[in-house]
């Protein structure tokens, strides 16, 4: 009975562990147009928004959004598609013009503003 349990056991385990190992992840960068923590929240939670991010950041002194993805459900084009929607061009897609006339003045990127001093 012992060894019946075990053996189930160790069925269930190599089940959940293949499974575990078959959901492949990939890390992408986009460059995104920014300049401060409020930009970079934003960009952030678009990200995140985007069925299959699983982890996004973006660094405020490179532009460079670094996103862990599911490639079986998003891209980097979906995820530069949902930047635009909220006002932030990247190399694959321009913003939206009426979510980055929405944007507080400090991230209106293109407005001329120099970039804000990390606190």
């Amino acid at each position: 009975m012992k060894s019946g349990i075990k053996s189930i056991s160790l069925f269930f385990f190599l089940l959940l562990s293949s499974f575990a190992f078959s959901q492949k992840v990939e890390t992408v960068t986009l460059q995104v147009a920014g300049v401060c923590e409020m930009c970079k929240a934003r960009i952030e939670t678009a990200s995140y928004d985007v069925a299959g991010v699983k982890k996004a950041t973006w660094d405020i002194e490179s532009g460079v959004l670094t996103a862990v993805i599911s490639p079986k459900k998003t891209s980097r084009q979906k995820i530069a598609d949902a930047l635009a929607a909220v006002g932030y061009r990247s190399e694959l897609a321009q913003a939206d013009e009426k979510a980055y006339q929405n944007l507080p003045a400090c991230c209106q990127y293109d407005s001329g503003i120099e970039k804000h001093e990390k606190d």
